[in-house]
């Protein structure tokens, strides 16, 4: 992701209980307080999400998709990824790129992380 998403700051991945696994462009003290800030982050947009929509058919998936955060020039986006055993979030931040950008970049180590992990 690096090579192929110029403005790169920083990229994580973390339980979904907020335990660091990987990270790239954070010191060991802000990557500590952004892994478990990202599993706080999901779950309050999750539970926001799921008290502010109208009712929704039960068997409709309703597990949060994406998070955005806009700051300054940059955009952070947290996207699960979705394994059957647990879930991991994956942290990118990203400077002077558009979000569908940063998107398609983010869906993409989801994509290889998932594979990379299961043994493919």
């Amino acid at each position: 992701m690096e090579e192929a998403l110029p403005g790169l700051e920083s990229a994580m991945v973390c339980t979904a209980d907020g335990f660091n696994l990987c990270s790239l462009g954070f010191d060991a003290a802000t990557v500590r307080r952004v892994s478990a800030m990202s599993s706080s982050l999901t779950s309050l947009a999750s539970a926001v999400t799921a008290t502010s929509r109208p009712v929704v058919a039960e068997e409709a998936d309703t597990s949060l998709a994406l998070l955005t955060l806009v700051h300054g020039s940059s955009i952070t986006v947290v996207l699960p990824v979705r394994r059957e055993q647990d879930d991991l979030l994956l942290w990118v931040t990203a400077a002077e790129v558009t979000l569908g950008a940063l998107l398609v970049h983010a869906e993409k180590a989801t994509d290889s992380i998932r594979e990379a992990l299961s043994g493919r």
